[in-house]
């Protein structure tokens, strides 16, 4: 019979921030309320100029009504200095930024990670010494970067799931060389298995559905004989208080800090997870993750382990 671990981890760590729930809970994700509430308000002195990469711009602040498409303006700079912090109707956080361009025929309110912050090198009141990497810096949006306002730089986001699969087995790996388990290795089967499972938790972050056991009935429907065990995790990169990204986010990043999660804080879940990552019986694991449609910080996790 196979296990089941859930954990919601914001991983206290420099780069990951979450929180530990029990082993054999429904998922205990924020209640979702009926409407978005507005958390904080934020108001800066000086003006940041951006850059949109693509996303709605909001007429205003309770986000309900569409006032532009951002990727009809990706060559457009605009400037902010207005945020605000939301729980959306999910119960997850999110931050947004006041935005409008030279004209301010368009302007309105967009999600922060929909934006790059443009670097003005030639601004008079950059009184901070030139490092030899500012010579590096481009002003052209990218896809892949998020930005922080208070140190004002860009950060590299650079996560995939490729790496988060090499990484994760290697760090668990290590864990259990240290307790003189033999190590796992990675399950093409088990890789695809976990990504179907990781495809469905933005809208179910459990392991049972209608009274379903979604991942035994899938590795049965797959003919997966092995499956033994399923942990879930979610990760969220570090934020200010503005929403912005303050270190980078990677796969490499969010697997060490799942395994050592998982292993080492794993109390409040009465180590389920650590049972499953250091069961002496599995010899094959597969992992999946994607990062939650919603929010570009924040991944979501499936780990299946097999015998």
């Amino acid at each position: 019979m196979g296990k089941h671990g859930l954990k919601k981890i914001v991983v206290t760590s420099s780069t990951i921030v979450g929180i530990v729930i029990g082993f054999g809970y429904s998922a205990q994700v924020a209640s979702a309320s009926s409407r978005m509430k507005i958390l904080h308000n934020t108001v800066v002195d000086s003006y940041i100029t951006v850059m949109a990469q693509h996303g709605n711009i909001w007429a205003n602040r309770h986000l309900k009504t569409k006032a532009h498409d951002a990727s009809h303006y990706l060559t457009t700079k605009f400037t902010t200095h207005r945020f605000i912090t939301v729980r959306k109707t999910n119960g997850k956080k999110a931050y947004y930024s006041y935005i409008k361009n030279k004209s301010g025929k368009v302007h309105g309110w967009i999600w922060n990670g929909y934006l790059t912050q443009i670097v003005n090198k030639k601004s008079k009141n950059n009184n901070k010494p030139k490092k030899d990497n500012d010579k590096k810096k481009s002003t052209a949006t990218d896809e892949n970067t998020v930005w922080n306002p208070d140190d004002n730089k860009r950060i590299k986001y650079d996560f995939t799931e490729s790496d988060f699969r090499t990484s994760f087995v290697k760090y668990l790996n290590e864990e259990r060389a240290k307790r003189n388990i033999a190590p796992v290795a990675e399950s093409g089967t088990l890789d695809n298995m976990a990504h179907e499972r990781a495809i469905t938790l933005p809208t179910n972050f459990d392991h049972y559905k209608d009274g379903h056991d979604l991942p035994k009935e899938l590795s049965a429907k797959e003919s997966i004989s092995n499956w033994n065990g399923e942990c879930l995790a979610i990760s969220a990169a570090d934020v200010d208080d503005h929403g912005f990204m303050k270190n980078g986010f990677t796969g490499d990043s969010v697997a060490k800090e799942s395994v050592y999660e998982m292993i080492y804080q794993d109390d409040q879940s009465n180590n389920g997870h650590k049972e499953i990552l250091l069961d002496k019986t599995s010899k094959t694991i597969g992992m999946g993750t994607i990062i939650d449609p919603s929010d570009k910080t924040v991944s979501m996790e499936a780990i299946e382990t097999g015998r």
